[in-house]
């Protein structure tokens, strides 16, 4: 074989694995929705500028902030991929979700294994990098994210027990940065957490029918559509309040507005339009939020 030919064969094998691998990214980043890591994100930093206001901060690298970033979205990519393993065949019978990777087969079990694990192994390896405390800490949210799949099976406050998860975001920023789980840090975790609980009772709207079919236990199944709209409302009104406390006014003001303007409207019963709107304020409730407060 000359030169030419084999520089040609392994411009071949190149593309080949250019072409595999960005094609699997594809694929995981319909499992695991990427574009919705940012909408988390910017709650890390929040919770940064709302605690260095008035406690004194333990010297930390970009080094740390990197470790603390890649371990948060490493565990939101450990319960991502738990839920659609555990929600495999019921995403294959609902219409909805049958084109997912995993349930149309175009995602094998043993590479979601394999996110798992890799997620698994950056999440606690960064939490050991960042203390006794942070781990400690943390054991009880990562006990909520490897069960949280289960509970729309037996309750239907599974929504309440995702929104838990996000509680404890705000309470590792105070813990890892300033040595101490302040106050704050639980208010503000307790605002991000209604927030989250708010957005997925409507998300669940959209396959109530799907799911009183099958015997799944989400809020809508149980007490009703309308109940589902007036309770994420309550919800959103409590968060908002949350963040006037902490004095983070032009924040609680924009969210409130945004969440307002799609919870007034008539259509928010639609599942289409409650789904858009769970994606519109889930995507720019948290970067609005983080903006409002840097500027304030």
């Amino acid at each position: 074989m000359s030169r030419f030919q084999k520089r040609t064969m392994q411009n071949i094998q190149i593309r080949g694995i250019l072409i595999t691998f960005s094609m699997t990214l594809a694929l995981l980043d319909q499992l695991l929705l990427f574009r919705f890591y940012f909408f988390s994100l910017p709650w890390l930093f929040l919770s940064y500028l709302v605690l260095i206001k008035d406690h004194q901060i333990l010297w930390r690298g970009p080094l740390f902030w990197g470790i603390v970033i890649f371990g948060f979205l490493s565990a939101r990519t450990l319960g991502m991929s738990i839920n659609r393993l555990v929600d495999q065949e019921i995403d294959r019978k609902n219409p909805r979700t049958a084109g997912r990777p995993l349930p149309s087969g175009k995602l094998s079990q043993a590479k979601v294994f394999l996110v798992i694990l890799i997620s698994s192994f950056i999440a606690f390896a960064s939490l050991f990098y960042m203390g006794e405390k942070v781990f400690t800490i943390s054991i009880f949210p990562f006990f909520l994210i490897l069960t949280y799949s289960w509970t729309k099976r037996w309750t239907p406050f599974c929504h309440f027990w995702l929104g838990a998860i996000y509680l404890f975001v705000p309470v590792g920023i105070s813990v890892a940065f300033f040595d101490e789980p302040f106050f704050e840090s639980w208010v503000l975790g307790g605002a991000f957490a209604l927030f989250i609980i708010a957005g997925d009772l409507l998300y669940s709207i959209q396959d109530v029918d799907f799911d009183r079919k099958i015997g799944l236990k989400s809020f809508p199944v149980s007490f009703g559509v309308s109940t589902t709209i007036w309770v994420t409302r309550f919800l959103i009104l409590i968060a908002t309040s949350l963040l006037f406390y902490l004095g983070l006014t032009g924040g609680a003001l924009a969210l409130g507005l945004l969440w307002g303007f799609f919870l007034g409207r008539q259509k928010i019963r639609e599942p289409a339009f409650a789904n858009r709107t769970f994606q519109t304020c889930n995507l720019a409730g948290g970067t609005l939020l983080l903006l409002t407060v840097w500027l304030q």
